[in-house]
């Protein structure tokens, strides 16, 4: 399978660190993190949409998470070549993020995994129950329905900041469809054919697992499990907060990306 063609937005300047979004979304979800970035300096943002998704073309050979995962592979290998670069993996991209770093780990600065995909089959993952900490029906009542509904269902703490910025880096711009046909494809086989921590040695670099204990959609217990194949993360579950991290807990999760960005530079200097 060849590299497939990706739209990349490249923000700064400096070594390159890699945006993979997750499933239903596109290249704009990790968005709200490039002022961390910027501030810490250092970094080329990659912000890139997988295939089928934002402005990337879905190819038909594309038709798992497996497939997925090796396409992307395929287009850093070719992109990047030999030259090193760090990941960062939001939901189902931590997915893709954990199997890039299980084929070439020799290449990978660093890995951040936000709000990570651990356990594909929906029915064996470990979840809280749905809550939510803050209502804020003043700003539902200036959101439509249908796009309030979308951002309820995982807003843990609602708030006109959070809700503005669902609005920018989530919901699907006006003048296009809402789900693309990748989704359906990738629920079909939404696991990969080997768990990434089967590797032999751990992943020795800097890393970050960060996660909301209110997360309903993915969890924050069945991420803990994989600390042992990275005995140089921070792991937080963060309160009050859901599988919309950054929109529920923005400060928190700066913060802690921040140390993440520290921790990697540190590591280049040693």
């Amino acid at each position: 399978m060849g590299s497939p063609s990706l739209y990349v937005e490249r923000r700064g300047a400096g070594r390159p660190l890699v945006f993979v979004h997750g499933n239903g979304v596109d290249h704009r979800i990790d968005m709200p993190l490039g002022s961390v970035v910027d501030a810490v300096g250092e970094w080329e943002r990659w912000h890139l949409d997988l295939p089928g998704f934002g402005a990337s073309p879905l190819p038909d050979s594309i038709v798992s998470t497996q497939t997925m995962a090796e396409a992307l592979l395929s287009w850093l290998r070719d992109t990047f070549g030999d030259s090193r670069f760090a990941l960062v993996g939001s939901s189902y991209g931590g997915l893709l993020a954990r199997y890039v770093v299980s084929q070439i780990p020799q290449q990978i600065d660093g890995l951040a995994l936000l709000y990570p995909l651990a356990v594909a089959d929906r029915k064996a993952r470990t979840l809280p129950l749905r809550r939510v900490a803050r209502y804020d029906p003043a700003v539902e009542a200036t959101a439509s329905p249908s796009d309030w509904a979308e951002y309820a269902e995982v807003a843990v703490v609602e708030s006109a900041r959070g809700w503005n910025a669902y609005q920018e880096f989530v919901l699907a711009p006006p003048g296009t469809s809402g789900i693309p046909p990748i989704v359906a494809r990738l629920e079909s086989s939404y696991d990969l054919a080997v768990p990434p921590e089967r590797a032999e040695r751990p992943f020795v670099r800097p890393s970050l697992i960060l996660c909301g204990r209110d997360d309903h959609i993915v969890g924050y217990q069945d991420q803990w499990d994989l600390m042992p194949h990275y005995p140089a993360a921070t792991y937080a579950a963060l309160t009050d907060a859901g599988h919309a991290l950054w929109f529920d807990q923005p400060e928190l999760v700066s913060a802690h990306f921040a140390d993440w960005l520290m921790r990697l530079r540190a590591s280049f200097v040693g």
